[in-house]
């Protein structure tokens, strides 16, 4: 029985970490990119590979011409999050569904 569930909660993490490559691949791919005003960025965590997760709200002039926020969590490298502040711009990509809109930031490098 214990040999069960250990693996329906290991094929529940592949398929969630599946999900999130998949919905990232999605707005990359089909997105709208558009530049967007950090309202809010805080770190929620941070992990040994030199990322942080990070909570991110920011303003955006949307495809309907009109300002939107959004919030929304974000895994990114340590590297670029002094270019996510209070105040300043970011470059996003969004992608609009029936029942929500999804965001990534998009860094060049």
């Amino acid at each position: 029985m214990q040999d069960l569930i250990l693996v329906v909660i290991f094929l529940a993490v592949i398929i969630s970490v599946g999900l999130i490559f998949y919905h990232d691949s999605i707005i990359a791919n089909k997105g709208t990119e558009t530049t967007a005003v950090v309202i809010e960025s805080r770190q929620v965590s941070s992990n040994s590979g030199g990322s942080i997760n990070g909570d991110f709200l920011i303003r955006f002039l949307n495809e309907n011409n009109t300002m939107e926020e959004l919030r929304f969590r974000e895994t990114l490298p340590q590297l670029y999050a002094s270019q996510v502040q209070s105040g300043m711009n970011v470059k996003i990509k969004y992608l609009r569904s029936k029942k929500s809109v999804k965001a990534s930031l998009v860094f060049k490098k």
